[in-house]
């Protein structure tokens, strides 16, 4: 009595063909059979089972099966343990276009069924309800003794593990258990159902997630020229696994590597217009020559660089030429999802460097190919450049776009060459001086056309009567701000359009407006300057948290030159440095700007990437990080833990990195002190990594942080007035639901709704985020099907049995919220471990929501 059946039947509507397909039973012997129960044994009259253990989706696959000459084949296979209706689909290709397929169905079953019903997996610390439900499709009722067993200590069970139940004919009754997920690991369970008339036996593992995260506290200083030193306070949680306990500290005194890394996007852009042959060598130079202010040693320079914000990494196999790859810190590793490996900043670093000398290589250029390190190699390329923009000039005095047939003179970009020429003359590159003079002469010219425009306008505005065929304008724009900046750089243009400009400048975009206080700090216009930032200040936000300010720019310029927001806050730093070099808000413009480089060497285009490479060069000698020359002391707990020496000589080579790990880390608060002795600023990172396994999980991060909502859908559909096909009014039922706040333990009935609201808080523009939220045991999503979501953020969305994993190509600063729905199945009290977002291959970009104790009851 213990074996199982099979029950064949014919689809409806299935056609036939000549597939010798059978209608009946197909013989096919369980998987099931070879197993025997180890453990729980029959007693008295009952049955002896057979212990299932072998489930699968699918039973039999195969290619191609060779028909006889009647057109009949034959398929022997083993049904997998699984008591239910087997679908089989044939397919069958004949010569020529003959073709057929057929469909039939077997049904797996017993007399006597047990059926468990238990979640995907397990968190540590759950307490939970298994059940089984038990079939009997006998004609008469049985007395079922059934029992559970559980193997590696991973349970605790706090229910009778046997219990005798009266399951009626033809009927079912449920049994349940409740058991504390106790440790971590894969649990066995066998629950087994004796009878006299028939019995069954499962075997199934249950993934038992461990309790707790890889938690990562994020922070971030400065230690001010003016002061000596700056601070942190990191807690290290009792409950955690001390041996995954890392606290690493990052320190440089200078911007300068950064520059230096942003020049091998501009020179080998592939594109040759006005703008981008201009921005190929001029960076570079600027680069160059804040180097050789700084009399740091350019082969040094070439060999060790160093950075503060790093963090990129690769995935796949390495090409044999590219040698052995570096050691990897043990923090830095990180598994990525789907499989695709582990990430690493170190790693990363690694594999860009050996990237673009095979692409350089391929372009004929050495693989260490970087202007800023070879006064030879940089002088071809700005004589190149140089030479190329003087043939690129029109005729009249102007540049356009290209150059050629057709091309007009454009004032932005002439405007954009002739700066650009001026600050290379500055720096003893060598150019004709009629190419600078007659760009000068032309922008005069358009300069000297945009104000006649501008008075006609004025008559306009005193007369409303006023009648003339001549062109005008009402009011000056932000190409007005740029030209005359530019022209007052020759100490050329008319200050007429000074009064325009403080007159129309709410019509003025930020970037605009810090053209603007540039052009009047020039005139030494104090008064109308400072006016010009209090306005610009109202577009500025400060963030505490990781001391970073930037401008707050509305969205509908963005497509313009003018409604740039790295440009703007390049133009705003400078005017900042102008106007008040000391100020403390110039710091966390600066590391704003680095926050948001793409790729983490360069910013959205070649025109921001330069325009910001002029003003952090301009920083860098403003605020004396040209010439470091201090000592640095890491103290934890007022004890010296590490001291650097930093000058110019090694400002490229210096270690500006400490790790305690292990036990060297001690539970409770410690205080990490970085003391400067000499001049220039410091900047500085901390991040501290816990397993931690605390009862409440605290939410962490810094540049990106996550909160997630639990609320509870309750129908609230109602009826609106619609109109029909021919104008008539219709009453439709609308389904809406209700959302009420989950705060924990309060009990939901199984079946109940429930929406998972994850909001994202970005302090920058990021690409490439894994967004991952786990899931509650004994929750199943509503929606299984796995792929990309447009719901508030595009992600593509892949559901796993224990969390849901969304992939974000791009996040914009601010705030952002996706959604998805799962349903309450099993009653017990489980545990929400934290939802958490971080950087696919910026490791040290993470963040974390809390966790959350939820409780399921049994539906009344």
């Amino acid at each position: 009595g213990g074996g199982a059946f099979l029950r064949g039947m014919m689809a409806e509507g299935a056609p036939s063909a000549a597939l010798g397909l059978p209608a009946a039973e197909a013989g096919a012997p369980m998987a099931m059979a070879d197993a025997v129960m180890a453990k729980a044994a029959p007693q008295g009259n009952e049955s002896a089972p057979t212990l299932r253990s072998e489930f699968a989706d699918t039973a039999f696959w195969t290619t191609a099966v060779n028909a006889d000459a009647d057109g009949t084949a034959e398929i022997s296979f083993k049904v997998p343990d699984n008591l239910t209706r087997w679908k089989i689909r044939v397919w069958a290709l004949g010569d020529g276009t003959r073709v057929g397929s057929g469909e039939s169905q077997i049904v797996a079953a017993k007399d006597l069924m047990i059926r468990p019903q238990i979640p995907r997996f397990l968190t540590e610390r759950d307490q939970i309800v298994l059940s089984a439900v038990i079939n009997n499709t006998l004609t008469t009722e049985q007395s079922v003794r059934v029992v559970f067993e559980h193997a590696d200590g991973l349970l605790k069970l706090n229910s009778p593990a046997e219990q005798t139940v009266l399951v009626p004919a033809d009927g079912s009754t449920r049994v349940d258990w409740v058991a504390a997920a106790i440790a971590p690991g894969k649990a066995t369970i066998r629950m087994s159902a004796f009878a006299a008339g028939d019995s069954d036996a499962t075997e199934i593992h249950v993934p038992v997630n461990v309790y707790g995260l890889l938690k990562t506290d994020s922070f971030t200083g400065i230690v001010r020229p003016s002061d000596a030193a700056g601070s942190i306070t990191v807690t290290v949680p009792e409950q955690r696994n001390p041996e995954q306990s890392r606290l690493e500290v990052r320190f440089s005194p200078s911007l300068a590597a950064t520059l230096v890394e942003s020049l091998p996007y501009l020179i080998e852009y592939p594109y040759g217009c006005t703008e981008q042959t201009l921005n190929r060598f001029l960076p570079a130079v600027l680069v160059q020559r804040t180097l050789q202010k700084m009399n740091i040693s350019l082969e040094l320079a070439q060999q060790q660089q160093i950075m503060l914000n790093s963090g990129r990494s690769w995935l796949g196999k390495y090409p044999q030429h590219w040698g052995q790859p570096p050691e990897i810190q043990t923090r830095d590793i990180r598994p990525l999802p789907a499989g695709f490996g582990m990430g690493s900043s170190t790693l990363a670093k690694w594999i860009q460097q050996h990237i673009d000398e095979d692409q350089k290589s391929a372009r004929g250029l050495p693989g260490t190919f970087n202007p800023v390190f070879s006064d030879q190699q940089l002088n071809v390329i700005v004589s190149a450049g140089v030479n190329r923009l003087t043939e690129m000039q029109l005729s009249d005095g102007g540049w356009g776009w290209f150059s050629g047939s057709g091309e007009y003179s454009s004032p932005h970009t002439t405007a954009q060459v002739v700066h650009g020429l001026t600050i290379a003359a500055q720096n003893d590159v060598p150019i004709l001086p009629d190419v600078i003079q007659r760009g000068v002469q032309w922008l005069q010219l358009w300069q000297t056309t945009q104000l006649e425009l501008l008075r006609e306008g004025d008559r306009h505005r005193a007369d409303p009567n006023y009648n003339s065929k001549l062109p005008y304008r009402m009011s000056a724009d932000n190409l007005d701000a740029f030209v005359a900046l530019v022209l007052s750089e020759h100490g050329a243009g008319d200050v007429a359009i000074r009064d325009y400009l403080l007159r129309d400048r709410e019509q003025l975009t930020a970037y605009g407006l810090a053209l603007c206080g540039l052009y009047l700090h020039r005139l030494q216009d104090q008064p109308n300057r400072d006016l010009v930032i209090q306005n610009l200040n109202q577009f500025l936000v400060r963030d505490a948290a990781n001391q970073t300010a930037w401008l707050q720019l509305p969205e509908q310029f963005s497509w313009y030159w003018y409604g740039s927001e790295n440009e703007a806050m390049a133009a705003f730093l400078q005017l900042k440095l102008a106007a008040t070099p000391q100020d403390p808000v110039l710091p966390e413009l600066v590391k704003y700007l680095l926050n948001n480089r793409q790729h983490g060497s360069r910013w959205k285009s070649t025109r921001d990437t330069a325009l910001v490479i002029e003003s952090l060069a301009r920083y860098i000698e403003a605020t004396g990080e040209d010439s470091p020359e201090m000592t640095v002391e890491v103290l934890v707990d007022g004890q010296l833990r590490r001291t650097v020496q930093i000058n110019r000589e090694n400002l490229f080579g210096f270690d500006g990195q400490l790790v305690l790990s292990g036990a060297e880390l001690t539970t409770g608060q410690h205080t990490v002190e970085i003391r400067r002795n000499g001049r220039g600023p410091v900047y500085f990172s901390a991040w501290l990594t816990n397993f931690t396994k605390e009862e409440q999980i605290a939410a962490a991060g810094l540049e990106v942080r996550v909160q997630r909502n639990f609320f509870r859908l309750e129908r609230d559909d109602q009826q609106t007035d619609v109109r029909g096909s021919r104008g008539q009014a219709l009453r439709q039922q609308t389904v809406k639901y209700r959302r009420i706040p989950i705060d924990g333990l309060t009990g939901l009935p199984s079946g109940t709704l429930v929406e998972v609201e994850l909001v994202l808080d970005s302090r920058n523009d990021y690409e490439y985020l894994l967004l991952e939220d786990r899931k509650p045991s004994g929750f199943e999503p509503v929606d299984q099907r796995s792929g990309y979501v447009y719901d508030g953020l595009r992600a593509y969305r892949e559901f796993r049995d224990d969390r849901v994993s969304l992939f974000l190509s791009t996040l914009a600063r601010g705030q952002h919220s996706i959604s998805y729905q799962l349903r309450a199945e099993t009653p017990g009290q489980v545990t929400a471990l934290p939802a958490s977002v971080e950087g696919m291959y910026a490791p040290e970009l993470v963040g974390n929501s809390t966790s959350l104790r939820l409780s399921t009851v049994e539906s009344p």
